[in-house]
Order: C-alpha cells, then structure tokens, then sequence
C-alpha cells in the first residue's frame, strides 16, 4: 500500500517522467500508519504524527529515547518468541510547561507504532481510591482493546505530599508494577526538574524508581531554539511563489534565536503561527510567502503578551 501510494505521488507530481523519491516512500509509509491509527476506535484517542526527526530535544533525552523506542520495538520478539515475562514500559517526563514533553509522548507513540490515550492524573487518582476502598485489584492502566500507549497528564501531583495519601500513592505504584503496557507520566515543574526531585519523600522516590525511562526537560538552549525556529515552520511557506527561493536563511534561525533568548518551544510555536497567518491574508499572491521580518513582529507581539500575562495585566490585552 505504502508504496502504490508513493507512486501515486510521484504521478500527480509529474505523470510524464515519474520518479519515485525517498520523500515519496516516507510520507506514503506515514500516511499508512496515520491511516491505522484513525482505525483504532476508543474514546479520547490521540493520533500521534511526530516522528524523531521533527521534534527537538537535548543529547541527553534523544539518547534515553533512542534506547526506549528500541525497547519498545524489542518487546513482541522477547516476550512473545524469546519467553521473556511481559513486563511494562514506565516514562516520566518531567520539566517546565513549554519545553516539549507532550511532543516527546507524541513521538514515543508514533515510533513505536502505537495511539495514544490521555488521561488526567486526577481520573487516576480517583479510580485508585475507588479501588482501594471496595478492595478491587482491577488494572487501572490497562487498554487491552486498543493497545494504546497510555499518557497521564498533570502527574506532579502524583509527587506532592499535599495532595496524595500514601495509601493512594503505594497502590498506583503497584498498579505501574502490574501493568505490561507502556504509560507515561507527564509532569509539570516550574521550579526545575533536579529541585523538584530533591525534595520528594521515601514514597515518592519509590515511585519514582518504578520509572524505567526518566527524561528531564528544561528551557532550551540557543542551538535548540534555533533547531525550534528551523523545524517548526513548514518549508512550503518559505518559498517565493515568483522567485522560488527561500526566504529565510540559516543565519535568520540563529538570528531569532538569539534575539528571543527567553522563548521556549510554545512561544516559537505561536510565534510561527502567528507570522503565518499575517502572510496567508496578503492580498497580493505572489507576497503570500514567511519573511522574517513577519516572525520578528509575531515574536515581539508573543513576548509582549506574556509579559502582560505575567503581570497579571492580561485584562487589558485584547
């Protein structure tokens, strides 16, 4: 199928002289899994559609991930042929909001060939209260049906000993324990990963070593907002409709990289969007194309309204 669709492309594209590209087999193969995914039915699904090579994440985490979507591609031949015991896969990912951990569960799924499912940790917490209470032991993680890769949103509280029994705490523990799926904790911290960790009592931390795959997110680097600002953009918008050249440069990203220090991947991501709409509405067709003088005005707008937000003056920004 992957490939009578990459010929199909190569045909709309020139039917006189078809050459089937290496562009065409990859965006064929994409297609097909997205198209698998959409088969796959269960309430709050998410369609995962980020591959590796479109997020941007620091040395450290690309490797962590390599070794988890290896781990999870290993799994079916060791546990299924090799008579290893099924065991599951647990993630945390835990940094500042903006900083590209829903990104990375998006592409954990897509690698591994797998849809998501979200829930919040707050469903989590109160299912396992349920439990425990009528003394049931039914696997709250599970999704047999679907084989989703299971994402827990807002799990810092999970860490918060304000606002989790250890009762609570043990039992979801032992449920991660049981579980032969793959769940991923997603967990905001705005004081930084390394003093939040720190700060966690015995229950916590056992808890957090339950976790196989721990990938720590802070704000991004001048290399990475760069890589950011390169990625985010679709390249058919940098494209002169006249002239067919590109209209930003390597050096612009650096530029922009440097000159919105403070950015993380969400502000560059409204930024771009932003700059984008601005081009779209042109009247003129041929002008119809990204500048960066477009995403310089977007960015100053972005930084002016969190500023405002910041200061608890987003009331007057309208």
């Amino acid at each position: 199928n992957a490939v009578l669709a990459s010929l199909k492309r190569a045909m709309a594209r020139c039917p006189d002289n078809i050459i089937l590209t290496h562009e065409d087999l990859d965006q064929a193969c994409k297609e097909q899994i997205h198209g698998q995914f959409q088969l796959v039915g269960f309430e709050r699904r998410l369609v995962p559609k980020r591959s590796k090579s479109s997020i941007v994440l620091s040395p450290e985490n690309e490797d962590r991930l390599n070794d988890l979507i290896r781990m999870n591609k290993a799994r079916k031949v060791l546990q299924g042929q090799w008579g290893f015991p099924e065991t599951g896969t647990t993630v945390l990912l835990i940094g500042p909001s903006g900083t590209g951990k829903s990104a990375c569960a998006d592409c954990i799924a897509y690698e591994s060939g797998r849809p998501l499912k979200i829930v919040s940790c707050s469903e989590v917490m109160s299912s396992a209260r349920v439990q425990t209470r009528s003394k049931l032991n039914q696997q709250i993680f599970s999704d047999v049906n679907s084989g989703a890769i299971i994402v827990v949103e807002g799990a810092e509280v999970l860490f918060s000993q304000r606002t989790i029994s250890p009762e609570i705490l043990a039992y979801i523990t032992l449920q991660l324990e049981m579980c032969t799926g793959t769940v991923i904790l997603v967990a905001t911290s705005p004081t930084g990963s390394d003093a939040w960790i720190s700060c966690l009592d015995s229950a916590q931390n056992g808890l957090l070593k339950r976790m196989e795959f721990v990938l720590q997110f802070h704000k991004p680097d001048t290399l990475m907002r760069c890589q950011l600002w390169r990625k985010l953009i679709p390249e058919r918008i940098l494209i002169s409709p006249e002239t067919k050249v590109r209209s930003i440069t390597d050096e612009d990203f650096e530029l922009l990289a440097r000159k919105f220090d403070d950015f993380d991947g969400l502000l560059i991501n409204k930024s771009i969007f932003r700059a984008s709409a601005e081009a779209a509405l042109r009247t003129d067709p041929s002008k119809r194309f990204l500048l960066l003088s477009d995403l310089i005005s977007a960015a100053e707008v972005e930084r002016n309204r969190t500023f405002l937000q910041g200061s608890g003056l987003s009331s007057m920004y309208q």
